[in-house]
């Protein structure tokens, strides 16, 4: 699928995640306004749990996907420096590429920092584009089962 930018692919993934369904006596609550992150999830019930989703799409015009803001500073910079455990396990970037119909990466933040030099002086923190080559990418229904296994 294409998308027009990375807010519309954020979109995307929202509307999927609120289309799961989770074990019985639980539910999801897929928040629409951006918090912290870009999708924030609470799963309610007997073992309740918030998840955080970071969006990123790789476009032909921009020819780069850059974390945290444009002085190479922010959350998702420092997230990814201080390794904080709860993220560990409950954060997730869900990645696309224009030129890539039906292919999503799925990526948790020790994977992302193979493709990422958060110590690097430059102003600007990239994704490095080997992720696309070198990660497995997933369709969207195996984008959904991966979803619904971590939301689970």
């Amino acid at each position: 699928m294409m998308f027009k930018n990375e807010k519309d692919f954020e979109n995307f993934v929202r509307d999927l995640i609120k289309n799961i369904e989770i074990e019985e006596g639980q539910h999801l609550d897929v928040f629409d306004h951006q918090t912290v992150n870009d999708i924030f999830v609470c799963r309610n019930g007997e073992d309740p749990k918030a998840f955080f989703i970071e969006i990123k799409y790789f476009t032909k015009k921009k020819n780069r996907v850059g974390i945290g803001e444009s002085k190479g500073i922010g959350l998702q910079v420092e997230i990814l420096e201080k390794r904080p455990q709860y993220l560990e396990d409950y954060l997730r970037w869900i990645i696309a590429h224009e030129d890539r119909k039906d292919c999503y990466w799925f990526i948790d933040n020790e994977t992302l920092l193979k493709y990422v030099n958060t110590k690097s002086s430059s102003s600007q923190k990239n994704i490095s584009r080997n992720l696309f080559s070198n990660e497995k990418c997933y369709s969207e229904s195996e984008l959904i089962d991966k979803l619904k296994s971590w939301l689970d």
